[in-house]
Protein backbone atom coordinates (compact mmCIF):
# COMPACT_ATOMS: atom_id res chain seq x y z
CA UNK A 1 0.00 0.00 0.00
CA UNK A 2 1.55 3.16 -0.99
CA UNK A 3 2.29 5.22 1.65
CA UNK A 4 -0.20 8.15 0.59
CA UNK A 5 -2.71 5.45 1.01
CA UNK A 6 -1.95 5.19 5.11
CA UNK A 7 -1.66 8.76 5.45
CA UNK A 8 -5.25 9.17 3.89
CA UNK A 9 -6.29 6.53 6.04
CA UNK A 10 -5.02 8.00 9.31
CA UNK A 11 -6.32 11.74 8.22
CA UNK A 12 -9.94 9.92 7.98
CA UNK A 13 -9.43 8.12 11.19
CA UNK A 14 -7.64 11.31 13.30
CA UNK A 15 -10.21 14.04 11.80
CA UNK A 16 -13.28 13.10 13.68
CA UNK A 17 -11.17 13.04 16.53
CA UNK A 18 -9.64 16.61 16.46
CA UNK A 19 -13.07 17.52 15.37
CA UNK A 20 -14.66 16.33 18.79
CA UNK A 21 -11.84 18.42 20.57
CA UNK A 22 -11.43 21.87 18.55
CA UNK A 23 -12.85 24.90 19.99
CA UNK A 24 -16.46 24.85 17.97
CA UNK A 25 -17.71 21.25 19.24
CA UNK A 26 -16.43 22.43 22.82
CA UNK A 27 -18.66 25.64 22.62
CA UNK A 28 -20.36 25.90 25.49
CA UNK A 29 -24.14 24.89 25.61
CA UNK A 30 -27.12 24.71 28.20
CA UNK A 31 -26.41 21.38 29.68
CA UNK A 32 -29.33 19.37 30.79
CA UNK A 33 -28.43 17.39 33.88
CA UNK A 34 -31.33 14.99 33.67
CA UNK A 35 -33.55 13.46 30.89
CA UNK A 36 -36.70 15.96 31.99
CA UNK A 37 -34.25 19.00 31.41
CA UNK A 38 -33.54 17.62 28.37
CA UNK A 39 -36.91 16.92 27.42
CA UNK A 40 -37.98 20.62 28.37
CA UNK A 41 -35.56 22.18 26.62
CA UNK A 42 -36.21 20.06 23.46
CA UNK A 43 -40.53 21.21 24.16
CA UNK A 44 -38.92 24.77 23.59
CA UNK A 45 -36.73 24.45 20.46
CA UNK A 46 -38.88 21.77 18.20
CA UNK A 47 -42.35 23.27 19.90
CA UNK A 48 -43.16 19.98 20.94
CA UNK A 49 -46.62 19.01 22.39
CA UNK A 50 -48.61 16.17 23.84
CA UNK A 51 -50.02 13.51 21.55
CA UNK A 52 -53.41 13.65 20.77
CA UNK A 53 -54.22 10.50 22.77
CA UNK A 54 -52.70 12.07 25.68
CA UNK A 55 -54.91 12.06 28.53
CA UNK A 56 -54.27 15.32 30.24
CA UNK A 57 -56.92 17.89 28.66
CA UNK A 58 -55.21 21.28 30.01
CA UNK A 59 -54.21 23.50 27.44
CA UNK A 60 -51.02 24.91 29.00
CA UNK A 61 -49.79 21.68 29.37
CA UNK A 62 -50.76 20.41 25.89
CA UNK A 63 -48.75 23.09 24.84
CA UNK A 64 -51.88 25.45 23.41
CA UNK A 65 -50.58 28.82 24.44
CA UNK A 66 -49.69 31.93 22.91
CA UNK A 67 -47.76 31.70 19.55
CA UNK A 68 -45.70 34.74 20.64
CA UNK A 69 -44.59 33.53 24.07
CA UNK A 70 -43.44 30.44 22.18
CA UNK A 71 -41.30 32.40 19.72
CA UNK A 72 -39.45 34.43 22.90
CA UNK A 73 -39.21 30.77 24.62
CA UNK A 74 -37.49 30.14 21.61
CA UNK A 75 -34.93 32.34 20.75
CA UNK A 76 -34.13 32.58 24.40
CA UNK A 77 -33.09 29.76 24.52
CA UNK A 78 -31.17 30.15 21.12
CA UNK A 79 -29.34 33.26 22.54
CA UNK A 80 -28.54 31.22 25.48
CA UNK A 81 -26.88 28.30 23.76
CA UNK A 82 -24.55 30.57 21.73
CA UNK A 83 -22.93 32.38 24.77
CA UNK A 84 -19.79 31.05 25.40
CA UNK A 85 -20.18 30.26 28.97
CA UNK A 86 -21.73 27.16 30.08
CA UNK A 87 -25.15 26.87 32.04
CA UNK A 88 -26.63 23.61 33.29
CA UNK A 89 -30.27 23.03 34.06
CA UNK A 90 -31.35 21.17 37.21
CA UNK A 91 -35.00 19.63 37.19
CA UNK A 92 -36.70 18.51 40.33
CA UNK A 93 -33.00 18.76 42.10
CA UNK A 94 -32.89 22.23 44.18
CA UNK A 95 -33.73 22.19 47.41
CA UNK A 96 -32.51 25.14 48.46
CA UNK A 97 -35.30 26.80 46.42
CA UNK A 98 -37.50 27.38 49.35
CA UNK A 99 -40.48 27.49 47.54
CA UNK A 100 -39.72 29.09 44.13
CA UNK A 101 -40.30 27.01 40.90
CA UNK A 102 -36.64 28.09 39.68
CA UNK A 103 -33.74 29.65 40.16
CA UNK A 104 -30.49 30.51 38.78
CA UNK A 105 -27.32 30.08 40.62
CA UNK A 106 -25.16 33.63 39.59
CA UNK A 107 -22.10 31.39 41.40
CA UNK A 108 -22.41 28.55 39.51
CA UNK A 109 -24.32 29.06 36.27
CA UNK A 110 -26.63 26.37 37.44
CA UNK A 111 -30.24 26.39 36.68
CA UNK A 112 -32.42 24.53 39.19
CA UNK A 113 -36.12 23.65 38.69
CA UNK A 114 -39.02 21.92 40.50
CA UNK A 115 -42.76 21.56 39.87
CA UNK A 116 -45.28 22.00 41.44
CA UNK A 117 -47.56 19.15 41.77
CA UNK A 118 -51.58 19.93 40.06
CA UNK A 119 -54.29 18.53 41.64
CA UNK A 120 -57.98 17.69 40.70
CA UNK A 121 -61.19 17.05 43.11
CA UNK A 122 -63.16 14.40 42.52
CA UNK A 123 -66.22 13.15 44.59
CA UNK A 124 -64.65 15.24 47.40
CA UNK A 125 -61.71 14.03 47.69
CA UNK A 126 -58.23 15.80 45.84
CA UNK A 127 -56.03 13.22 43.75
CA UNK A 128 -52.72 15.02 42.17
CA UNK A 129 -50.67 13.77 39.76
CA UNK A 130 -47.37 14.36 38.36
CA UNK A 131 -46.44 17.19 36.55
CA UNK A 132 -45.43 17.58 33.25
CA UNK A 133 -41.80 19.24 32.15
CA UNK A 134 -42.74 20.25 29.00
CA UNK A 135 -45.55 22.21 30.20
CA UNK A 136 -46.23 26.17 29.63
CA UNK A 137 -45.62 26.75 33.37
CA UNK A 138 -42.34 25.06 32.98
CA UNK A 139 -41.02 26.57 29.61
CA UNK A 140 -41.71 29.75 30.96
CA UNK A 141 -40.09 29.15 34.02
CA UNK A 142 -37.12 28.13 32.43
CA UNK A 143 -37.41 30.76 30.04
CA UNK A 144 -37.34 33.25 33.13
CA UNK A 145 -34.26 31.98 34.42
CA UNK A 146 -32.35 31.79 31.34
CA UNK A 147 -33.05 35.60 31.36
CA UNK A 148 -31.32 35.82 34.60
CA UNK A 149 -28.54 33.87 32.82
CA UNK A 150 -28.33 36.71 29.92
CA UNK A 151 -28.67 39.52 32.00
CA UNK A 152 -25.70 38.45 33.94
CA UNK A 153 -23.37 37.10 30.76
CA UNK A 154 -24.53 40.10 28.41
CA UNK A 155 -24.32 43.32 30.29
CA UNK A 156 -20.02 43.43 30.22
CA UNK A 157 -20.31 43.14 26.53
CA UNK A 158 -22.69 45.97 26.17
CA UNK A 159 -20.57 48.27 28.11
CA UNK A 160 -17.63 47.22 26.32
CA UNK A 161 -18.87 47.95 22.91
CA UNK A 162 -20.62 50.96 24.02
CA UNK A 163 -24.59 50.62 23.91
CA UNK A 164 -25.13 54.55 23.58
CA UNK A 165 -23.72 53.96 19.62
CA UNK A 166 -27.00 52.08 18.40
CA UNK A 167 -28.44 55.18 15.86
CA UNK A 168 -32.11 55.39 18.05
CA UNK A 169 -30.46 55.53 21.57
CA UNK A 170 -28.57 59.11 20.52
CA UNK A 171 -30.05 62.38 21.40
CA UNK A 172 -31.54 64.43 18.52
CA UNK A 173 -31.92 68.52 18.68
CA UNK A 174 -35.15 68.14 19.38
CA UNK A 175 -34.30 66.32 22.44
CA UNK A 176 -31.73 68.49 23.67
CA UNK A 177 -34.13 71.34 23.02
CA UNK A 178 -36.69 69.63 25.25
CA UNK A 179 -33.99 69.06 27.83
CA UNK A 180 -33.58 72.97 27.77
CA UNK A 181 -37.29 73.83 27.97
CA UNK A 182 -37.63 71.54 31.14
CA UNK A 183 -34.64 73.02 32.79
CA UNK A 184 -34.71 76.87 31.95
CA UNK A 185 -32.52 77.76 34.85
CA UNK A 186 -29.83 75.03 33.54
CA UNK A 187 -26.58 75.96 32.31
CA UNK A 188 -26.62 72.89 29.87
CA UNK A 189 -25.22 74.16 26.50
CA UNK A 190 -27.75 74.31 23.44
CA UNK A 191 -25.63 71.13 22.07
CA UNK A 192 -24.51 69.04 24.77
CA UNK A 193 -24.96 65.38 23.87
CA UNK A 194 -25.86 63.60 27.16
CA UNK A 195 -23.54 60.68 27.94
CA UNK A 196 -24.69 56.86 27.43
CA UNK A 197 -25.08 54.29 29.72
CA UNK A 198 -22.95 53.63 32.74
CA UNK A 199 -20.95 51.16 34.98
CA UNK A 200 -23.65 52.37 37.38
CA UNK A 201 -26.60 52.35 35.35
CA UNK A 202 -25.69 48.63 33.88
CA UNK A 203 -25.94 47.83 37.78
CA UNK A 204 -29.09 49.49 37.82
CA UNK A 205 -30.57 47.57 34.81
CA UNK A 206 -28.95 44.53 35.40
CA UNK A 207 -27.81 43.51 38.99
CA UNK A 208 -30.64 44.22 41.15
CA UNK A 209 -33.73 41.64 41.01
CA UNK A 210 -36.53 44.10 41.14
CA UNK A 211 -34.78 45.80 37.64
CA UNK A 212 -34.27 42.10 36.29
CA UNK A 213 -37.89 41.01 37.17
CA UNK A 214 -38.95 44.45 35.40
CA UNK A 215 -37.35 43.44 32.07
CA UNK A 216 -38.85 39.71 32.84
CA UNK A 217 -42.23 41.13 33.21
CA UNK A 218 -42.12 42.95 30.32
CA UNK A 219 -40.88 40.24 27.84
CA UNK A 220 -43.35 36.87 29.49
CA UNK A 221 -45.64 39.23 30.63
CA UNK A 222 -45.59 38.27 34.23
CA UNK A 223 -42.52 37.59 36.48
CA UNK A 224 -44.61 34.20 37.79
CA UNK A 225 -45.35 31.15 35.09
CA UNK A 226 -48.97 30.43 35.03
CA UNK A 227 -50.66 27.80 36.40
CA UNK A 228 -54.02 28.08 35.18
CA UNK A 229 -55.34 29.04 31.19
CA UNK A 230 -57.05 32.24 32.74
CA UNK A 231 -53.97 33.36 34.11
CA UNK A 232 -52.05 32.74 31.01
CA UNK A 233 -54.39 35.12 28.92
CA UNK A 234 -54.00 37.78 31.49
CA UNK A 235 -49.79 37.63 30.84
CA UNK A 236 -49.38 38.67 27.62
CA UNK A 237 -45.85 39.20 26.71
CA UNK A 238 -45.04 42.63 25.23
CA UNK A 239 -48.14 44.19 26.22
CA UNK A 240 -47.18 46.75 28.29
CA UNK A 241 -44.51 49.13 27.44
CA UNK A 242 -41.52 49.56 30.15
CA UNK A 243 -40.73 52.92 30.80
CA UNK A 244 -37.81 53.15 33.02
CA UNK A 245 -34.76 56.44 32.90
CA UNK A 246 -33.20 57.19 29.02
CA UNK A 247 -29.42 55.12 29.81
CA UNK A 248 -31.32 52.01 31.26
CA UNK A 249 -33.81 51.88 28.64
CA UNK A 250 -30.17 52.20 26.09
CA UNK A 251 -29.13 49.19 27.75
CA UNK A 252 -32.99 47.44 27.75
CA UNK A 253 -32.78 48.06 23.90
CA UNK A 254 -28.77 46.79 23.46
CA UNK A 255 -29.64 43.91 25.77
CA UNK A 256 -32.35 42.80 23.15
CA UNK A 257 -31.08 43.24 20.33
CA UNK A 258 -28.26 40.52 21.50
CA UNK A 259 -31.22 38.47 22.69
CA UNK A 260 -33.64 38.79 19.94
CA UNK A 261 -31.39 39.09 16.58
CA UNK A 262 -34.08 39.03 13.49
CA UNK A 263 -37.05 41.11 12.87
CA UNK A 264 -39.97 41.07 13.32
CA UNK A 265 -39.75 39.46 16.67
CA UNK A 266 -36.92 42.32 17.52
CA UNK A 267 -38.88 44.99 16.76
CA UNK A 268 -41.62 43.98 18.67
CA UNK A 269 -39.40 43.99 21.52
CA UNK A 270 -37.67 47.25 20.68
CA UNK A 271 -40.79 48.92 20.19
CA UNK A 272 -41.96 48.90 23.90
CA UNK A 273 -38.46 49.72 25.72
CA UNK A 274 -39.03 53.60 26.36
CA UNK A 275 -36.61 56.16 28.19
CA UNK A 276 -37.92 58.71 30.08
Amino acid sequence: MADNDWISQIGAIVAPLLEQLSPRSAEAKVMPRDQDSLDLMNAIEKDITLPENSRIGDPLSRGFFDPLKKEIFKQVLRSSQARPETVAVNYSNAPEMTGNRGIFNTQTNEIGLRSIPSYVTRGGERYSFPPIPTSIAEQETLTHELLHFLMKSIPPDLLKSNAASYPELNYDQSTRRKLRRDNPASLLPAMVRPTGPTVDDSTKAFETSEAQHQLIQYLLGSSIAPRTLAEHEQHKPLSTPLYTDTPIAMLYRALARQIFPNQPLQDQVLSGLKGR
